[in-house]
């Protein structure tokens, strides 16, 4: 199979809808993606590095993407929140992310992004700014997909 420079794109939209659907009730943008976040004390944002590509010698291929959701909510109002934040950012972490071909509409499904080493890490950031009192945290993990 030759290279599809379509991939990326499924991936990235594949994580998008994924992680859209498991957010909850908390308001969930793209890295980039056009926001006034001034108007909201708690989000999540979701960001991912890759896909890095590997060319096996059959022609076949294997992508490594790293998948990050950023949490960040006002302190002061409740103490365990960014942990509920994270919590429910860790619930779209799930063992399998099923990639489909995105068009004008859901497409044939290509494969999983599958979990490697089944581990999700967390970092809490605390407040990095004091002056807007924002507390970051932030889960991630890494997935494999064979194209």
């Amino acid at each position: 199979m030759s290279f599809n420079s379509n991939w990326p794109r499924w991936i990235a939209g594949s994580i998008y809808k994924h992680f859209i659907t498991n957010k909850g009730s908390y308001t969930l943008f793209v890295e980039g993606q056009e926001r006034k976040t001034n108007l909201l004390s708690d989000f999540l944002e979701l960001q991912w590095d890759g896909p890095d590509i590997d060319l096996y010698p059959s022609d076949e291929y294997n992508a490594e993407i790293e998948i990050c959701v950023r949490v960040f909510t006002t302190i002061g109002r409740d103490i365990y929140l960014i942990d509920k934040m994270v919590g429910q950012a860790m619930v779209g972490f799930t063992k399998t992310i099923p990639v489909y071909e995105i068009e004008d509409s859901p497409g044939t499904q290509i494969g999983c992004l599958q979990l490697i080493s089944g581990t999700l890490r967390t970092h809490r950031y605390g407040v990095e700014r004091p002056d807007n009192k924002i507390l970051q945290s932030t889960v991630e993990a890494r997935y494999k997909i064979d194209l």
